[in-house]
C-alpha cells in the first residue's frame, strides 16, 4: 500500500484570526486575563493581590490597554502559549487552556501589537524577566530575556513578581463596552461601564479580598485618572422562597457547596448595565467560585417565556469547588454555560425544586409595557362596537425617515381621532412631558395630527402639571395648540397601584 504526504501545515495569520471572535465585548476579553491573575493569587497567595488595568486613548482611533498583576508570574511559557495546554492549572478558572490565546487574538486580530512580560521568583533570583511579542506563531515563538529593573519593566512594577499583558485594539472593540446601553458615551463613561462589567463579574471575589482591581485611564485630552473597581451588588427588596443560605448539591461527581439567594430586587439607580429590574438583568445568575459565568437565565430553567412581570426576580447561585470535574462546563471563552451539560441541568433542577415556577406579579413589572397592554385590551373592549375604525397598538413608531424611530407607548386612532399615550408606573417628571411632546411632534412630522396626548402615572408632581399648562399654550408645527392631559392609571381603569 502506497502513501502520499498531505501538506496540512497551518497558516498562522488565518489561524490567529480564527482564534478570535469568541467574545462579545472588550470586557470579556479582559476577564480572561483577570481570571489568570485571580487563579495565580489563589494558588500562591501573594501578599499583594493587585490587578491594574490601564486604558489609554490614542490618536487615530486606537486604544492601548494593559493588564498587570502582582502575582507570581508565568512559570512555564511553553504551556502558557500552547493551545489547549492544561498542564498547569492554578484554579478551576484555568478550565480550557484556550482563553488566554483567544483573548489576545480577539484583542489584536492583526497579530501585530501585543506583548506579554512576566517575572517569577526564579527570574527574580537571576535578575531577569521574560517577554513574548507579536506576532504569534504556531511553530516558532521566542521569548526574550531582559535585565530586571524598574526602568526595563514595561508596567508599574507592582511587586517583585508579576505579569504584564499589553495590546492595542480598535476603537470599535473598545466601544463594545457600551453594548445594550443607549446614547452617546464619552471616554470616561466607557471606563465606568468597563469597571461596572468587571465589578459584576468578580463581585464576590472583590468582596472577599481575593483581588483588588483598579483602572487607570487617560483620554487624548485629559490627565491620567484612577478608578477603583467596586463589587457590583443587587439592591434586594426581600428574599423569597428558600431565601438565602448555603447548601450542598451533588452534580453526579460528588458534593459541592452552593451559596444561594432567591430574591425580589429593586431597580438600581447607581448602575447602568446590571440589576435594572428588566428582562435583560433579571432571572438566574450563576457563578463558579465567585466568578459570574451566566446571567439572565429564565426559559432554560422553567420552560416559560420571559416576561416583564417576572422582572422582580433574581436568583443568584455561587457553585464552589476546587475540583473542576465537579462543576458545570463552560464555553471556552467562559462567557456562558454549555447547553445540554448534564451538571448544569442538575443545577436547573435544583433551582426548580426550591422555586417550581416564578409567580407573575404585575406590580413588580419593570416597565410600563404590561400596564399599557392591559389598557389596550380595556380600550379595545370599550371601543370595538362603537368605532367605525379602530387602531390600538403599542408598536406604533414615529419619525419614519430616521434610522432610530421612536415607539409610542400606546397609539389609539378611532373615528379620525388620534390619542397618544406616554406613561410611567409610579411618578412622572418633567422629562416625561418632553417624551410625550416628542411623540406628538413625531406624529406631525409623519403627517398625523394628534387630538390629545395623555400622560399616565400613579401620581404627578405639581411641577409636571404646571409644565403641562405651559406647554398647552404652545403650538405644534401645524399651528395647533398642544393638548396634553395628566391622568392616573386608576382613572383609565387600571387597578394600579
Amino acid at each position: 500500500m502506497s502513501k502520499i504526504l498531505i501538506k496540512n501545515s497551518a497558516d498562522s495569520n488565518i489561524m490567529w484570526r480564527g482564534l478570535g471572535g469568541h467574545f462579545d465585548s472588550i470586557s470579556q476579553v479582559l476577564n480572561e486575563f483577570i481570571d489568570n491573575s485571580i487563579s495565580n493569587f489563589k494558588a500562591h497567595e501573594p501578599i499583594s493581590r493587585e490587578v491594574i488595568i490601564s486604558v489609554i486613548e490614542k490618536e487615530g482611533g486606537k486604544v492601548l490597554i494593559s493588564v498587570e498583576d502582582s502575582g507570581k508570574g508565568m512559570r512555564d511559557l511553553d504551556h502558557a502559549f500552547t493551545l489547549g495546554s492544561q498542564i498547569y492549572k492554578d484554579s478551576p478558572l484555568n478550565e480550557h487552556g484556550f482563553g488566554f490565546k483567544h483573548a489576545i487574538a480577539t484583542a489584536n486580530p492583526d497579530n501585530d501589537s501585543w506583548m506579554v512580560a512576566t517575572k517569577t521568583d526564579a527570574d527574580v533570583k537571576k535578575g531577569q524577566f521574560k517577554t513574548v511579542h507579536s506576532p504569534y506563531s504556531f511553530d516558532k515563538l521566542h521569548a526574550e530575556i531582559k535585565k530586571l529593573n524598574r526602568d526595563n519593566w514595561p508596567g508599574l512594577f507592582l511587586g517583585e513578581t508579576g505579569t504584564f499583558i499589553q495590546f492595542e485594539c480598535s476603537n470599535e472593540l473598545f466601544d463594545s463596552v457600551t453594548n445594550g446601553i443607549k446614547g452617546n458615551h464619552g471616554f470616561t463613561n466607557k471606563i465606568k461601564l468597563l469597571a461596572e462589567d468587571i465589578g459584576f463579574t468578580y463581585s464576590r471575589i472583590i468582596k472577599d479580598g481575593i483581588a483588588d482591581i483598579k483602572v487607570r485611564y487617560k483620554s487624548v485630552s485629559s490627565k491620567e485618572k484612577n478608578l477603583i473597581v467596586s463589587a457590583v451588588e443587587p439592591d434586594f427588596e426581600k428574599y423569597i422562597g428558600p431565601g438565602s443560605g448555603r447548601a450542598k448539591i451533588d452534580l453526579n461527581d460528588g458534593p459541592i457547596n452552593v451559596e444561594y439567594e432567591f430574591s425580589a430586587i429593586k431597580k438600581s439607580d447607581e448602575l447602568k448595565k446590571y440589576y435594572q429590574k428588566n428582562m435583560s438583568t433579571s432571572g438566574v445568575e450563576i457563578s463558579l467560585n465567585g466568578r459570574v459565568i451566566a446571567y439572565s437565565l429564565f426559559k432554560e430553567i422553567w420552560g416559560i417565556e420571559k416576561h416583564n412581570s417576572y422582572n422582580y426576580l433574581l436568583v443568584r447561585l455561587n457553585l464552589i469547588s476546587n475540583d473542576l470535574k465537579k462543576l458545570p462546563a463552560t464555553r471556552t471563552s467562559k462567557n456562558g454555560i454549555r447547553k445540554g451539560d448534564d451538571k448544569i441541568l442538575k443545577v436547573f433542577q435544583w433551582i426548580r425544586t426550591h422555586l417550581p415556577e416564578p409567580v407573575k406579579n404585575l406590580k413588580d413589572s419593570d416597565d410600563e409595557l404590561d400596564l399599557f397592554e392591559k389598557l389596550a385590551n380595556i380600550k379595545k373592549s370599550q371601543l370595538e362596537e362603537v368605532a367605525d375604525d379602530l387602531t390600538l397598538t403599542t408598536e406604533q413608531k414615529v419619525f419614519k425617515e430616521l434610522k432610530d424611530r421612536v415607539r409610542i407607548d400606546l397609539y389609539q386612532f378611532t373615528n379620525n381621532n388620534l390619542i397618544i399615550y406616554e406613561g410611567k408606573k409610579d411618578e412622572t417628571s418633567l422629562k416625561d412631558v418632553y417624551q410625550l411632546l416628542m411623540y406628538w411632534d413625531g406624529c406631525v412630522v409623519d403627517g398625523m395630527s394628534p387630538n390629545k396626548g395623555i400622560l399616565l402615572a400613579s401620581r404627578h408632581k405639581a411641577s409636571v402639571i404646571g409644565f403641562i399648562n405651559i406647554v398647552n399654550k404652545m403650538k405644534d408645527q401645524e399651528g395647533r395648540n398642544y393638548n396634553l392631559i395628566a391622568k392616573t392609571w386608576k382613572e383609565e381603569g387600571i387597578d394600579y397601584p
